[in-house]
C-alpha cells in the first residue's frame, strides 16, 4: 500500500521496514499465561518467607526498585516473548507496590492523589522507551491514558475552566490532530527521538486509552452532579457555575462541526471527496451537532474520528463509531 499512500502524498521517503519480530496475540496470551503460572506461586512462597510488613516502608520501597530495575533491564534487552513477558511483570509489580509505599495512607488528599497520577504517568512513559516491543508500547500507552486522565479527575477539583473541557480530553485529542499533521514529516526524517517508530504506537494506544476512559467513566458526569459532588466544599457551586451548562454544550457542538469541517477541507484537497460523500457527511455532521448538545463528550471523539479517518487508523475509527453509539445510547438514562 506504500506506493499508492505515496501517491496521493500521504507519506515521504521509501516504506518502513516490516516489523519481523512482533509475536502474535495468541503467542503473547500464551507467554503471559506461563509467566504467571512461574511467578505467583514463586511470589507466594517469598511473601510467606518475609512477611507482609516487609512489604511496606523502607524495606517496601527497596523491593519495588529491585523489581523496577529487573524488568527495566529485561525491557531494555528482551526480544523472546516469554522474557518480554516477564519483564512486564516486574515492572507493573515494582511500579504498582512503589505507588501503595508512597500514597496508601493519603488517598484522600487530593495532593497525594496528584502526584500518585503523575508518577504513575512518567513510569509508563520510561516503560515505553526503555522496551523495542511494540505490544508492550501499546500497553504502556493505554496506562498512561489512565494516570493521565486520572490526574485530570483530580485537577478539575481544583480548576473551574477543566471542566468545559471535560477533564481535558478535548485538548488530548487536538493535540492527537496536531501529532498526525506532522506524522508525513516524521516518517521522512525519523531522525529525532519524538519520531521513533515507538512513539507512534505510544500515542495512539493513548487515544485509545482515552476513549475507553470516556466509555468507562460513567459517560460524562452530568455538570450538576459533578458540582454538587464531594469534590466541591461549596453546595452553592451549581447556582453560581451554571454558565458552565452552556459553555460546555456549545464546545461540544463546535467540536464536531470543526471536525466536519476539517474532514471536508481535507478530503477535497486530496480528491477524494465525492458529491455523495459530502452530503452524507455533512448531513452525519449536523445531526452529531445537535445529539453533541444533549450527550456530552460527543465533541471529543468526534474530534478523535476525524483524525483517525485523515491519517488511516481505521479501527480507532470504528473505536470512536461503537463509543459514539453507546453515549447516545446511555442519553435515554439522563433524561432525569
Amino acid at each position: 500500500w506504500w506506493p499508492a499512500a505515496r501517491q496521493q502524498q500521504l507519506v515521504q521517503g521509501d516504506a518502513p521496514e516490516l516489523d519481523a519480530h512482533e509475536p502474535a496475540v495468541l503467542v503473547i496470551a500464551m507467554a503471559m499465561l506461563g509467566v504467571l503460572v512461574c511467578m505467583v506461586p514463586l511470589g507466594a512462597f517469598v511473601l510467606l518467607g518475609i512477611g507482609e510488613h516487609a512489604l511496606m516502608g523502607v524495606t517496601g520501597m527497596a523491593l519495588s526498585l529491585s523489581l523496577m530495575v529487573a524488568g527495566g533491564v529485561l525491557l531494555r534487552k528482551a526480544e523472546h516473548a516469554f522474557i518480554c513477558c516477564a519483564a512486564l511483570v516486574l515492572w507493573v509489580l515494582g511500579g504498582v507496590l512503589l505507588l501503595i509505599n508512597l500514597g496508601v495512607d493519603h488517598l484522600e488528599s487530593r495532593q497525594n492523589l496528584l502526584m500518585l497520577c503523575a508518577l504513575a504517568a512518567v513510569l509508563q512513559m520510561v516503560g515505553a522507551w526503555l522496551t523495542g516491543a511494540r505490544w508492550i508500547q501499546a500497553i504502556m500507552g493505554l496506562s498512561w491514558m489512565a494516570a493521565v486522565y486520572g490526574l485530570l479527575v483530580v485537577l478539575q477539583s481544583w480548576m473551574v475552566w477543566l471542566l468545559p473541557l471535560w477533564l481535558g480530553a478535548m485538548g488530548i485529542a487536538l493535540l492527537w490532530l496536531l501529532w498526525l499533521r506532522g506524522e508525513s514529516s516524521r516518517l521522512a526524517q525519523p531522525g529525532p527521538w519524538w519520531a521513533q517508530p515507538r512513539w507512534a504506537v505510544f500515542v495512539d494506544a493513548a487515544i485509545v486509552g482515552l476513549l475507553c476512559s470516556i466509555a468507562f467513566s460513567g459517560y460524562g458526569v452530568p455538570l450538576s452532579e459533578l458540582l454538587s459532588s464531594s469534590l466541591w466544599r461549596d453546595g452553592d457551586a451549581v447556582d453560581r457555575l451554571r454558565w458552565l451548562f452552556w459553555l460546555t454544550r456549545g464546545l461540544d457542538v463546535v467540536a464536531v462541526l470543526g471536525a466536519t469541517a476539517l474532514l471536508l477541507r481535507v478530503w477535497a484537497q486530496r480528491g477524494a471527496l465525492t458529491p455523495a460523500l459530502q452530503r452524507m457527511l455533512m448531513l452525519a455532521g449536523a445531526l452529531l451537532a445537535v445529539c453533541a448538545w444533549f450527550s456530552p463528550n460527543l465533541g471529543v471523539i468526534a474530534l478523535i474520528a476525524a483524525g483517525a479517518l485523515l491519517a488511516a487508523r481505521w479501527r480507532i475509527a470504528i473505536l470512536c463509531a461503537l463509543v459514539a453509539l453507546s453515549l447516545l445510547g446511555y442519553f435515554y438514562y439522563l433524561l432525569h
